[in-house]
Formats: C-alpha cells, sequence, structure tokens
C-alpha cells in the first residue's frame, strides 16, 4: 500500500473508495518495509472514530497494528406523549363531580348505544376536568444487555446507602455510600467490557459478522449505500458518472503512465468517458 504506482495498490484504493472505506495504517507493517497489513473503516463515521495507529511489536516477519478505537453511544430515543396527571387529582372532588353527574344529568330514556355514548362522553370530560391532560417527554432506554442480577443488586444497595446517608447526614455513611458508588461503577465497567469483549470474540473469522456485531454495539441500522436521486432514470446516470470519474481518477491516470493507454481503451470509451466529463443534465430523467 505504501507504493504509489503499484497496479494492485491502485485498484484496491479504487475498490476501498467505491465502498466508502478509507484506511489507516500509515508505518511500514514489514520487515522489508512496505505496508501489508491494514486498518480499515467507513468513510466518515461518526459512530467509531480510530486514532494514534502505529505499529509495535514483531510477530514472525510482521507487526502489531495497534490504534485508540472510540465507539460512540448510541442515540436515546426521546418522544413526546399525553397524560393525566392523575397524582395531584382531588379524588373527593372527582367523586362528588361524578354523583352529581350520575343522578342529574343522565337522561332516563335513552336506548342502549346512546346510554353508552353519554356515559363515555361525560365520564371523559369529568376525568379530563380534575385530571387534565399534559404533554411530557419520555426517554426509552432498553435494557443493555451487560446489566446482570448481580449489578441490578449492586445499584439497589448503593441506592439505599444513598437515601440512608441523606437521611442521618452521619459522615460514615455519606463515605460508605461514596465508597460503594466507586465499587458499582468499577463493576460496571469490567462487565460491560467483558460482554463487548466477548462478542466481538465470537465473530471468529467471520468478517460480515463482525460488522452486524460491531452495528448492533453502536445502535446502527442498515445503511443506504445509493445516492439521494428521485427515480431510476437519475440514479442510473449518476452511477455511470460515479464509475467514469473513478475510472479516470485511478485507473488511466496508470495506463498512460504504462504506455497501456492507446491499447486497452476503445474509441468508443474515450468518447463516453468525453461524454460524462461534459456533466450531462439529470432533468430528462425526472419524472
Amino acid at each position: 500500500m505504501d507504493v504509489e504506482n503499484d497496479a494492485e495498490k491502485i485498484k484496491f484504493s479504487y475498490l476501498l473508495d467505491t465502498f466508502g472505506l478509507e484506511q489507516h495504517v500509515t508505518q511500514a507493517t514489514h520487515r522489508s518495509g512496505h505496508i501489508l497489513d491494514l486498518l480499515i473503516s467507513k468513510q466518515g463515521d461518526r459512530d467509531l472514530r480510530i486514532e494514534n495507529t502505529q505499529t509495535t511489536g514483531e510477530i514472525s516477519d510482521h507487526q502489531v497494528v495497534r490504534a485508540n478505537l472510540t465507539l460512540m453511544k448510541p442515540k436515546i430515543l426521546r418522544s413526546n406523549i399525553w397524560v393525566h396527571s392523575t397524582k395531584t387529582m382531588d379524588t373527593n372532588a372527582f367523586r362528588d363531580d361524578m354523583m352529581e353527574w350520575v343522578n342529574t344529568l343522565v337522561p332516563r330514556e335513552l336506548s342502549t348505544e346512546q346510554l353508552a355514548e353519554c356515559y363515555n362522553s361525560g365520564l371523559t370530560e369529568i376525568f379530563n376536568r380534575h385530571a387534565p391532560l399534559k404533554k411530557t417527554k419520555i426517554t426509552s432506554r432498553p435494557r443493555p444487555e451487560w446489566i446482570n442480577d448481580e449489578l441490578l443488586a449492586l445499584k439497589r444497595r448503593v441506592r439505599q446507602a444513598e437515601r440512608k446517608s441523606k437521611v442521618t447526614q452521619n459522615e460514615e455513611h455519606i463515605l460508605a455510600w461514596k465508597q460503594m458508588k466507586i465499587d458499582y461503577r468499577k463493576t460496571l465497567r469490567f462487565t460491560k467490557s467483558n460482554y463487548v469483549n466477548d462478542k466481538i470474540a465470537s465473530c471468529g473469522n467471520d468478517s460480515k459478522q463482525l460488522f452486524i456485531t460491531v452495528n448492533e454495539l453502536l445502535g446502527r441500522g442498515k445503511p443506504n449505500p445509493l445516492p439521494d436521486h428521485n427515480n431510476d432514470g437519475e440514479l442510473a446516470e449518476l452511477s455511470m458518472i460515479f464509475s467514469f470519474q473513478k475510472f479516470s481518477e485511478y485507473v488511466i491516470p496508470w495506463m498512460v503512465k504504462n504506455f497501456l493507454f492507446h491499447l486497452c481503451i476503445p474509441a468508443v470509451h474515450l468518447q463516453i468517458w468525453s461524454h460524462v466529463q461534459r456533466k450531462p443534465s439529470i432533468k430528462s430523467y425526472q419524472t
């Protein structure tokens, strides 16, 4: 990967760029002084950062590639819902209003359907008056898979120690609560680290399963590899433009440099390439 004019390197770089990938290793990984071991990630990935890539220690004639990986937390889903504030409702006044409505406001000469509708509308109006609807924001926090019964029990003990320290204001109780909180955080980090390591190790040499597992850990959905388009015709032209731009960027310079341009590029291909370079309009495909 360090030889600029190598044909295989050019083709591999073109392949990485086509699939939106980037290579991070910049130091020699082989005893001969070349870069043979790679660390590849998606371009512009906001959930994963790869920093401080370096090579250390030799394994046979290769070196170990080390890097700092920073994984972002999955996004927390927040939504707005409407709820009745029943905790502050005056139950005595609510009961009195219901009894008054039942005794005086319900018509006696009604069919079953009319009576059911009357009860529904009347009781709903009384309930909304005493416990009005209010808009509140909730946060969806699914239980992580690494949270086990031991962690939950330890968390409950921490909360109990916190409540006890607030009531007694005793210095020993406060120190005990702080120490329990530190122990809980250490146990949580250790448990989470073991879970993630075991999850990744279970993928073995299956790179496809590794990508799926990383996306699950980061809470990411399946990305759409296609560019934004309005119809199939526009997508086809965008794909053609992209292909010929990459062809002109990687393949043609190498072929010109190696005196193969006049042998491998038919005239019709040159005409198509020139047509693409003029950036044809895609309005004709829009409906």
